[in-house]
């Protein structure tokens, strides 16, 4: 029987829309130490509403869960933000969060540049956009 990865949306609240990756190592990769001492980072979540604090370490960021949780929060930015793009989902849905992370992920992925050859890119990105699932019950 085959396996797949589930991939975490993690959503980092800044200026501008939300930033979404797809675990929490790539989010601590993507953020930078000196943004997280300036408090240029609002809030970051994962798709369930878990909070998480970033710490700096050195010059890397880690990001340390808390015992925090606001979907309610998290349920409304994300909310905003589909609007603003015109996106029309269901954000009572209990894979909102999700679903609008696949979006993003999708139009972050059509609009990369600069657009490199196919072997190359496949090389630096992968294959497509990340593909984020929800867990089994």
């Amino acid at each position: 029987m085959g396996s797949f990865l589930v991939m975490t949306a993690i959503f980092i609240f800044g200026d501008g829309g939300p930033v979404v990756q797809d675990s929490v190592e790539s989010a601590s990769g993507y953020m930078e130490a000196i943004d997280v001492k300036n408090g240029e980072y609002e809030v970051i979540y994962d798709e369930t509403g878990l909070v998480y604090r970033p710490q700096v370490e050195g010059h890397q960021v880690r990001l340390v869960p808390t015992e925090s949780r606001d979907r309610a929060d998290l349920v409304q930015r994300l909310r905003d933000y589909s609007e603003t793009l015109g996106l029309v989902l269901d954000s009572t849905s209990q894979d909102f969060p999700i679903e609008l992370a696949r979006s993003i992920s999708a139009w972050e992925w059509s609009h990369r540049w600069p657009k490199w050859p196919r072997w190359l890119s496949r090389r630096m990105h992968g294959s497509g956009p990340s593909e984020f699932r929800t867990p089994a019950p």
